[in-house]
């Protein structure tokens, strides 16, 4: 589940936007609400993208090394876990997050594994505190892909390119498997960002004239 709410350091705008869909819900009464700094992996800079129903965090932060990786935290904020990368990569990025702590994103992964100075380009991964990173897309056949959305039974939305051409948008079963491009607005550059429990997916569709 995702919340499109990001905040640089704090955790108070991601807190702000589950609590305040309960006051919408509810009856209307003053909140209180308090802000708190989540930490970092390493330099202080931080960005939060996505939070679930128990306050888990995540999003990406600068490391001691240099790079970005995505994080995740434990319930309400607490606690900061480095998610690290894919096989090769430099930089990895937390997008959504669903109630089970399961994270998607996108992190560098090497184009040809096993060859020496090969170059790498993002993919889409699932992963979660207690685990390493795992590819969701096929490399090579599919140039680049982005997991945007993850719905409670790990069904993952994005995009991708495929052969380095356009691309589109592309939607998972449970658990991230069977990647799989779905249908367009004869359109090109098509990008998913969210997915339900149903498995609906929203997005863009760039239609030209």
């Amino acid at each position: 589940m995702r919340y499109k709410h990001s905040t640089r350091f704090y955790a108070a705008g991601t807190t702000i936007a589950v609590t305040l869909g309960a006051v919408l819900a509810g009856p209307a009464f003053a909140q209180n609400y308090s802000a708190f700094d989540i930490g970092s992996l390493g330099t202080g800079a931080t960005y939060a993208t996505a939070i679930n129903a128990s306050g888990q965090v995540t999003g990406n932060s600068v490391t001691k090394d240099g790079p970005y990786h995505a994080f995740v935290t434990q319930a309400n904020g607490v606690g900061m876990t480095d998610l690290r990368t894919l096989p090769g990569g430099f930089n990895s990025y937390g997008f959504a997050i669903n109630d089970k702590g399961q994270v998607t994103g996108k992190s560098d992964y090497l184009d040809y594994p096993g060859v020496p100075g090969a170059s790498t380009s993002p993919y889409a991964f699932i992963t979660d505190i207690k685990s390493d990173m795992n590819l969701v897309t096929p490399s090579r056949s599919w140039s680049h892909s982005e997991g945007h959305g993850i719905n409670n039974s790990g069904q993952i939305a994005g995009f991708s390119g495929i052969d380095n051409s356009n691309g589109g948008v592309f939607v998972t079963d449970a658990d991230a498997v069977n990647p799989r491009h779905i249908g367009n607005l004869n359109s090109y550059e098509d990008e998913g960002y969210d997915i339900n429990a149903s498995g609906q997916v929203v997005g863009n569709a760039h239609i030209s004239s």
